[in-house]
Order: structure tokens, then sequence, then C-alpha cells
């Protein structure tokens, strides 16, 4: 017997929400992640999808504070692959810029300053 479904949503996405407290709890999901290596088991499936898929480059909807794109460039330059993410949200926080700030370098992620609406991305 399945599931029923529930449509929940998160707290942080909504716009009352207090900016300081969502860029904490998305801060600390970045942390979690990157202290763990959540998305290592997500690695095969991504160059999988990549390849199967012809694309070129990841865009990232609903970054929040980067989470587990921060890291997939750079593993990916060590093997000599560069695939560039761009890393987009509808509430960018400024202080996760610093944390992708390289000038383009190989191996590291972009994040996109302005706000960008899953539901509408933009070309």
């Amino acid at each position: 017997m399945p599931l029923p479904r529930l449509h929940l949503f998160e707290l942080e996405d909504q716009g009352w929400f207090p900016s300081v407290w969502r860029n904490y709890m998305t801060d600390y999901l970045r942390h979690v992640e990157r202290k763990f290596g959540l998305h290592r088991p997500a690695m095969p499936i991504l160059e999988r999808l990549l390849e199967e898929s012809g694309a070129e480059r990841i865009v990232d909807l609903c970054s929040g504070s980067g989470g587990p794109l921060l890291d997939v460039p750079a593993e990916w330059a060590e093997d000599g692959r560069e695939v560039p993410v761009v890393l987009t949200d509808l509430y960018p926080h400024p202080e996760s810029l610093e944390a992708t700030a390289d000038g383009g370098a190989p191996g590291t992620a972009e994040y996109r300053a302005e706000p960008v609406d899953a539901a509408r991305v933009p070309a």
C-alpha cells in the first residue's frame, strides 16, 4: 500500500521567514553535508546523468548556502574533469559567496548573487 502524499513546505523557503534564521539553517545544513561528505554516494549518479544527457554544466536550484555541490567540482577536478557548477537560490545568502569566491578557478562552484525562483528559471 503506497504512503499518502504529504504536501509540506520548508519554513526557510517562506518570504516571511526571518533571513537570519534562514541563513543559520542553510549554513548548518552545508556544514553537516561537508563534514560527513553526504554527497559522495551521489557522485556516480551525477557522472552517469552528465554523460547520458550530454550536459556540460550543472545548475543547482535552491542551493541555500551551497551544500553538496560546493565539493563536487573540486573532487572532479582532482580526477582531471572540469564540470562548471552554478549555485542559485530564491534567497541568496551573500556570505556564502565568500565560501565559493575563487575567480572562476577550475574545480569550484559559482554562486549567483541574484535571486532565482526554481518555478521560473531564467534562460
